[in-house]
């Protein structure tokens, strides 16, 4: 489990709870044929989902050779799940030969604790771009113009989420921003 913590306020914690990575088998594939194999479930989406034991979470894998990797915590089991299943199915002759799938990350979810109350209402007039529509969901949606695709929700308990980041590097970034938010609105 990623604990992302920061000595000048110990009180915040940020844990990546999901990482969602693409690559590519490099061939397209007869869905119906892939999805007779051992370890494979057909998928809703035009897709099939595979998970072998050796795998960390499940891929999604569609007929143009796409896969998206989802539900690890860390971009090398992204990585290595990718290459798992592009090595099965070779294995399975569904694809001729191996090609490394590659793993590009193109979204991490955090989620993390102030560790106290926060005061949406001051919240509301001190941020730029949030909206919180109390009648209809308790988190103020904060969209942070310096991280754009990122959406922060803050809950009055203090708790938060991030989705959209897409770059490890920019977690410490958005950290720094989230003392920012602490220091103006509680």
């Amino acid at each position: 489990m990623n604990i992302v913590q920061d000595a000048r306020r110990p009180d915040i914690q940020i844990r990546v709870t999901n990482i969602v990575a693409t690559g590519k088998l490099g061939c397209k594939l007869d869905l119906e044929k892939v999805s007779r194999l051992d370890m494979i479930s057909k998928g809703s989406y035009h897709c099939v989902y595979v998970r072998t034991p050796q795998m960390h979470s499940s891929v999604s894998v569609f007929s143009s050779g796409k896969m998206i990797s989802y539900g690890t915590r860390c971009e090398e089991h992204a990585r290595q799940d990718l290459t798992e299943v592009a090595r099965y199915f070779v294995e399975k002759n569904m694809v001729e030969t191996f090609v490394d799938p590659g793993c590009k990350v193109v979204n991490i979810a955090l989620v993390g604790n102030f560790s106290k109350d926060v005061n949406i209402d001051a919240l509301m007039n001190t941020l730029s771009s949030v909206r919180f529509e109390p009648e209809h969901f308790p988190g103020l949606i904060h969209h942070p113009p310096a991280f754009p695709g990122v959406a922060i929700i803050l809950f009055q308990s203090g708790k938060f989420v991030i989705a959209g980041v897409q770059n490890f590097d920019r977690i410490e970034l958005l950290r720094v921003h989230i003392s920012y938010i602490l220091n103006t609105g509680i």
